[in-house]
């Protein structure tokens, strides 16, 4: 049976990374050498169970998974394979923390996803840039998704004085940075189309009780675009902003706006 979650992404025609039973890939951070057989067994219950989702575009294989290199190499292919024995029209993915392209897990899959967090926990927020336009270069061939950016925000903290990195170490974490962090790296990511997705980390804040971040306890991640109590952050307004300046978006609401007064009308009449 699909989920609820399923069933509207389809109705509104979302486009899905599938997630591997409530896990978001298959194997996560680290492999002892025994994933293999319980791996593939759950890849191959996963696509023959949501196969005839039509908002399903890509199948997730592994995220930041690097020692022992021969043995996750080995296992991303085989997933791959597998991937392409049961579904050979959709994409696959696996996901690199390190956003070196050369990496030896990386290129086993049809899309390479980078996870890079540039002025939080590396770099320079324009450093972003530089990076993109190196892979453009060197891998003119790769479907790059970058899979994971952003900053930690606390919405009761801020401030006016920004650079252009922050040590997230530190209890501080001002949404003003985030809000600065999204709206340079957006404005990369919109004039290269070589990045074919990206994915802003993540849609709501949660926590674990064994760590504290932010100045709050039991906190991990603090990088969403709505507070624990859902109340939204300025980055999720400068998200839409961006949408609705998208071409032909303007014209697309334009168009169910009039539809709903349309439908609006005929029953009124009816009554």
């Amino acid at each position: 049976m699909p989920t609820i979650s399923s069933r509207i992404i389809c109705i509104l025609a979302v486009i899905h990374w599938d997630l591997s039973f409530g896990l978001k890939y298959l194997f996560v951070n680290r492999v002892t050498g025994y994933e293999a057989e319980n791996a593939q067994s759950q890849l191959r219950e996963l696509i023959r169970q949501s196969f005839n989702h039509p908002s399903i575009y890509v199948w997730g294989l592994h995220n930041e998974v690097y020692q022992p290199h021969e043995y996750t190499t080995g296992l991303t292919q085989a997933l791959h394979d597998l991937a392409k024995t049961e579904d050979p029209d959709r994409y696959t993915v696996a996901v690199n923390g390190f956003g070196h392209a050369e990496h030896p897990v990386n290129q086993n899959a049809d899309i390479q996803g980078m996870n890079r967090y540039f002025g939080w926990y590396e770099k320079k927020l324009q450093d972003i840039e530089p990076w993109v336009k190196g892979l453009e270069e060197k891998y003119p061939w790769q479907k790059l998704m970058l899979t994971e950016y952003g900053a930690d925000a606390n919405p009761d903290h801020q401030t006016e004085y920004l650079g252009y990195a922050l040590n997230w170490g530190k209890p501080f974490y001002p949404e003003t940075f985030q809000t600065k962090t999204h709206e340079y790296q957006w404005s990369v990511i919109s004039k290269h189309p070589y990045i074919i997705a990206s994915y802003l980390w993540n849609m709501f804040d949660f926590g674990v009780p064994m760590w504290s971040r932010g100045g709050v306890p039991a906190r991990l991640e603090w990088k969403s675009q709505h507070e624990h109590q859902w109340r939204r952050k300025f980055g999720y307004v400068l998200r839409v902003s961006a949408i609705y300046q998208r071409p032909g978006f303007a014209q697309r609401r334009r168009q169910e706006q009039l539809q709903q007064q349309y439908q609006s009308s005929d029953l009124s009449d009816e009554g």
